[in-house]
């Protein structure tokens, strides 16, 4: 009976001892766990800031290249209205042109 006690006392102590060391494993495992969980909400935090910024950047760009576009819309139709104003006053010159020299030539004739 001494015997079988002291191989149940050897038992249970080796019994005790793989508990505690899967308990040790079971509390490393949770705390490497908690550790992802950290790292990975970082992680996501930093992904929504990025995406944030990358929205903010895009829409920064979007309002810039319509205020160019506008820009160049109204200096194109600047340069079109000299343009015309320029034709205009080409052809009055060209009218004054020819009724000076039609002067000219009556004058010269007479």
């Amino acid at each position: 009976a001494q015997v079988e006690m002291n191989n149940l006392a050897v038992l249970l102590e080796e019994k005790t001892a793989s508990y505690k060391s899967v308990e040790s494993e079971l509390e490393s495992s949770n705390q490497r766990q908690q550790t992802l969980e950290v790292e990975l909400s970082t992680t996501q935090k930093e992904l929504n800031d990025l995406r944030s910024q990358l929205e903010e950047k895009t829409a920064l760009h979007e309002a810039t290249s319509t205020e160019i576009s506008a820009t160049l819309e109204k200096e194109r139709a600047t340069a079109s209205q000299r343009q015309q104003e320029f034709e205009s006053k080409l052809a009055s010159a060209q009218v004054e042109m020819n009724n000076l020299a039609v002067l000219l030539e009556e004058k010269t004739a007479s």
